[in-house]
């Protein structure tokens, strides 16, 4: 599963985008099928739960719509959060992608079709007839992903304020329920999409159920006006204090104020900065499989010499940019690299293998010494993270 488009399958990813992102919820059935069961599983979350330290940042139990009281990572603290499960309560746990290697390579690949888009993953356990949370709305776009057991969703639309950016709040204090406008069970392997600001809310059916919940943030304009305050802070005129407001003369003020949104409209419609505002929220992105030991340090990057297998993530993408001739600028997430001496061909090939080795690389730069030229180029690329020795096939 390496793309929105075979996360939405059967549904047409085109039908989706123009008809149902940001605007409505759809059920997707996974026709029986198991799709999502090498993503996560209860065996994964037991794993998780003890053997990674864990605390109220990051694990949450919610029991008849209340959070519960937070705990710190002791054995008499997990025998009360056994007891709690026991007693009904929901388990949370947060950003689990970065716990679990399947679930950051389905997030590295989903970004590569969402590439100004935040991305995190959670996981909720409840148990037979029980709910979470009570109903609210959240400030992302939310895929819910069954993996074990059936849960029933229920989904309301839009509260009144329309794409809230405020952190998610319980809703039951302030919103009157009308009918939902989709209710579902949810099987393994069904899909189901909420946008922000939809209420809902799910509860468990006759067996405990495990599910995962994509949460998908997107720019929006009051982040790029942020962006651009810290741009403007550069500009004198606009740190300049403004006039002094006196009773019955406020011309001055005006005219002060109209000139800067005179001087502001340019500003942003030129499309330098557009393109400026993009790089900077690529340049966001965070390298997963940051550490790769020893060969990262320096030691053993050539076991097996000219012979070597290195690997490339399939879902890195790579922005390069040629300096001269025989020099090229590359930026991956937010790494940049210069490398030379190398020509187009290298460069193409480098990004268009998943694997290859020390002597592949040899034929894509014709003319070059393997222990002179290509052994330092190769070496370059290990410890900046940008490619990997191939560990298991080495």
């Amino acid at each position: 599963m390496h793309s929105l488009a075979s996360l939405l399958s059967p549904y047409d990813i085109n039908s989706f985008l123009s008809e149902y992102w940001t605007q409505k919820a759809i059920f997707i059935s996974g026709g029986g099928i198991k799709k999502f069961e090498n993503l996560f599983s209860w065996d994964k979350l037991t794993y998780i739960l003890n053997f990674h330290e864990l605390n109220d940042s990051s694990l949450t139990l919610i029991k008849e719509g209340k959070i519960l009281r937070t705990f710190s990572n002791q054995l008499n603290e997990k025998n009360s959060i056994i007891k709690a499960l026991q007693n009904g309560a929901t388990l949370k746990l947060d950003n689990i992608h970065q716990k679990t290697p399947e679930l950051d390579e389905f997030v590295s690949h989903l970004k590569q079709d969402m590439p100004n888009c935040e991305m995190h993953i959670n996981t909720y356990c409840s148990w037979p007839d029980k709910q979470g949370f009570d109903y609210h709305y959240d400030t992302y776009e939310v895929f819910v992903l069954q993996i074990e057991g059936k849960k029933e969703w229920y989904v309301f639309p839009d509260t009144y304020i329309k794409y809230p950016v405020q952190y998610t709040i319980s809703a039951s204090s302030i919103f009157t329920l009308g009918e939902p406008y989709l209710t579902r069970v949810l099987n393994p392997g069904d899909l189901l999409y909420i946008p922000r600001g939809h209420l809902h809310y799910a509860v468990a059916c006759e067996e405990p159920s495990l599910h995962l919940t994509l949460g998908i943030r997107c720019p929006t304009g009051i982040d790029f006006l942020q962006w651009l305050t810290q741009k403007l802070r550069q500009k004198e005129e606009w740190r300049q204090s403004l006039p002094l407001v006196r009773e019955n003369v406020s011309t001055t003020y005006g005219e002060h104020l109209e000139s800067l949104f005179q001087n502001l409209i340019p500003y942003i419609s030129n499309q330098d900065i557009q393109a400026e505002y993009l790089d900077s929220i690529k340049k966001l992105e965070q390298p997963t499989n940051a550490y790769s030991l020893p060969y990262q340090a320096g030691f053993n990057i050539f076991p097996q010499g000219i012979n070597t297998i290195f690997k490339r993530p399939g879902w890195q993408r790579a922005i390069t940019s040629i300096i001269n001739e025989n020099e090229y600028k590359v930026r991956v997430g937010n790494k940049e690299v210069i490398l030379k001496p190398v020509n187009e061909g290298f460069v193409q090939n480098l990004f268009s293998h998943e694997s290859f080795t020390g002597s592949d690389v040899v034929s894509w730069l014709p003319g070059l010494d393997w222990e002179s030229d290509v052994v330092p180029i190769l070496a370059y690329l290990v410890m900046e993270g940008i490619i990997f020795v191939d560990a298991i096939n080495n």
